[in-house]
Order: structure tokens, then sequence, then C-alpha cells
């Protein structure tokens, strides 16, 4: 699974591209979220574009998540705190375009 909820936080489990043309969630699968951002893999940026990303989609602030293993590799895992952060592939929420390109997930909560 993409995620795994330990109840007050969650972690989230990244691969990351940047330099892309777009901020997007470009694939989920059972392991991974395949996210795209903007920024380069330079000094940090494309690692702050990921974290803001992920907190506006997650609607959470910023401070909520934080890179907990991958720092400087593709592979993330990301911690977001925070209580009742169900996050599962049946819950995502208007993320399908009419060319089937994945954009975002919500929540679970956000859901209904």
């Amino acid at each position: 699974m993409y995620y795994e909820d330990h109840g007050t936080y969650t972690l989230l489990y990244v691969k990351a591209v940047p330099g892309s043309s777009i901020n997007k969630v470009a694939e989920v699968t059972n392991d991974y979220l395949r996210i795209k951002v903007k920024a380069p893999a330079v000094e940090g940026a494309a690692n702050a574009e990921l974290i803001k990303f992920v907190a506006k989609l997650l609607r959470v602030s910023k401070g909520s998540v934080q890179i907990d293993k991958g720092s400087t590799s593709k592979i993330k895992t990301l911690r977001i705190d925070g209580e009742g952060l169900a996050l599962d592939k049946a819950y995502v929420n208007g993320a399908v375009r009419e060319d089937k390109e994945l954009l975002y997930v919500l929540p679970r909560s956000l859901c209904y």
C-alpha cells in the first residue's frame, strides 16, 4: 500500500519526478504515488515543492508534512502529522480527467 496510517500520523510513499511542467500526481500504484513537481532537483527545491504540493492536496499545513526518509532519493517517505488522514485508491475523488490523467488524491473524509 502506498501509505501507512499510524493513528496520529500517516506515512506516504512517493516517487518524486522533478522538472515537470506542472505539479501533479501522475500515477497511483500499490507501492507509491508518483508525483511530478515543477521544481528542479537542485538544493532541495524539488523537496520543498513536493511538501507544498502534498500539503495543498491533503489540505493540511506545510508544517504537517515532512520527509521522513529519502531526502536525496527519488523514492521518499513522507510523514503527515494529524489524525484521520485515511487515504485509499477507492476514494480518489475528482482525480481523473477525460484523458485519464490522475491529478490529485483527497483524504477519505473530504469525499463524502
